[in-house]
């Protein structure tokens, strides 16, 4: 069932196929090598008109689908899939305090303006590449990596270092680590040794990273590797981007619906009907974007206005291996601060693991404090719409509106965020002045300053 949504989302031959209904259902299916009852897939075969029907029909189509047999079923193993992801992107939370407040505003502030997919849970605290560039080159990388240039080899210095540095991230982290990844704008299959780092990653966090790559079929050895690791630690789940439809094809020939139950096909071509995140690269392309348009308009495909601005997932330490460069990093819309869809909030170097250590130490303190300071003046967000209500006040950004109701002390609250003119104690004093508890003034101002909505750099 699963290969049968991936070559309707990506085959366009077989999206027809299923559409026009003129060869036989189960021989759609046997030509296509799915082993599957076409007498109670009726309402699967109705998935192509859908982007055509108005919301009642479609709802009409859902009500359908979930009281079919192989409805209820894939929605059933399609939530168990969720739920287990879900289960262990909440396990890993950081054991340093500053760290996990600042990583749930930064989130906050993520999903309100740069996600708007609210499913997605993967944010790992740690990004690390283990090549300088990427041999790929997709003319829409959102990361605009540099063609590859070398790679983080194996030796035993390397290996000492590489230890290190995943031991101090253990030491100040925890369970924080524990869904660091081994690739940002790079390809782990450019690196020979990658299954050799991936052991330690093993070994000291004690899971093992996920992996997406653009290169399944370059070494069909080194797949099979990987799947075969994912079998050994079933909780880890894969991402292939596929980069043309024979590509997908290649793909569903090589490897069995079982091998890639757990690992998801990203489809990054025309004809798969999806629309690239304009950042990075792709945004220097608007020949190649406006033509995936007029595809996407030919085939009834409607725009979405509020498109997702950012495929960036890390929140927290981009670390390259080659060039000894770190950064604190964080998604945000692209602009020109953020030109590839992430802020820095602050870098630097290391070649040693003490080096390393320092890093992460004196940016949890200098950038993560787990309350704002009583000096510091709190504004809102500059893209944040802010609006007085009369008990209290709402802000509204992209994707999310948030409100704080209740009484008039939470409408000054609001107020005095908005003027983007009072320290922390200036706005607590006032608020007591005017009534409020100072337990409440306190209080209201932190859960205020929790939700993301607040400025920080």
């Amino acid at each position: 069932m699963k290969r049968f949504l991936e070559l309707l989302e990506g085959d366009p031959d077989f999206r027809q196929r299923v559409a026009d209904g003129r060869t036989p259902r189960q021989h759609v299916l046997a030509d296509a090598g799915l082993d599957l009852p076409a007498e109670e897939m009726a309402v699967f075969w109705g998935l192509p008109s859908l982007l055509g029907q108005t919301v009642q029909e479609q709802q009409v189509w859902r009500d359908a689908f979930e009281s079919s047999r192989l409805g209820r079923l894939w929605i059933a193993w399609d939530r168990a899939q969720l739920t287990r992801r879900s289960k262990l992107a909440e396990a890993c939370v950081p054991s340093e305090p500053r760290a996990r407040a600042w990583r749930k505003r930064r989130l906050s502030r993520a999903r309100s303006e740069a996600i708007r997919v609210e499913d997605l849970n993967y944010f790992p605290l740690f990004a690390f590449e283990l090549s300088r560039g990427c041999s790929v080159q997709c003319w829409f990388c959102a990361l605009d990596p540099e063609k590859l240039e070398g790679v983080f080899a194996y030796t035993p210095e390397h290996r000492r270092l590489w230890r290190e540095v995943l031991g101090h991230a253990w030491a100040l982290f925890g369970a924080g680590c524990r869904n660091a990844m081994c690739y940002h704008g790079t390809d782990p299959t450019d690196n020979p040794d990658y299954f050799r780092f991936q052991e330690d990653v093993v070994e000291i966090l004690g899971v093992m990273p996920q992996v997406t790559t653009a290169q399944p079929l370059r070494d069909l050895n080194w797949t099979h590797t990987l799947l075969d690791w994912q079998r050994r630690y079933p909780d880890s789940h894969h991402r292939f981007s596929v980069l043309s439809l024979g590509t997908l094809r290649r793909i569903h020939q090589a490897f069995t619906p079982e091998e890639l139950a757990d690992v998801s096909l990203v489809m990054q071509y025309k004809e798969a009907l999806g629309r690239r995140v304009e950042c990075g690269r792709a945004a220097a392309r608007s020949d190649r974007l406006e033509a995936e348009a007029r595809y996407r308009q030919s085939m009834s495909v409607p725009e979405d206005m509020l498109r997702q601005t950012t495929c960036e997932c890390t929140c927290g330490y981009l670390v390259n291996m080659v060039t000894g460069r770190i950064q604190l990093i964080s998604p945000a819309t692209p602009s020109g601060q953020a030109p590839l869809g992430y802020a820095t909030h602050a870098e630097g170097t290391f070649r040693t693991g003490d080096e390393f250590r320092a890093f992460l130490d004196r940016t949890v303190a200098e950038c993560m404090p787990e309350h704002p300071a009583s000096d510091t003046v709190l504004r809102f967000w500059d893209d944040v719409q802010y609006e007085r209500l009369p008990d209290g006040f709402s802000v509204t950004s992209r994707f999310r509106r948030q409100a704080v109701r209740g009484s008039v002390h939470l409408g000054l609250l609001g107020d005095l965020i908005h003027t983007g003119e009072r320290t922390t104690a200036e706005i607590t004093e006032t608020l007591i002045q005017a009534g409020m508890p100072v337990l409440d003034a306190a209080t209201w101002l932190d859960r205020v300053y929790q939700t993301g909505v607040i400025a920080e750099r």
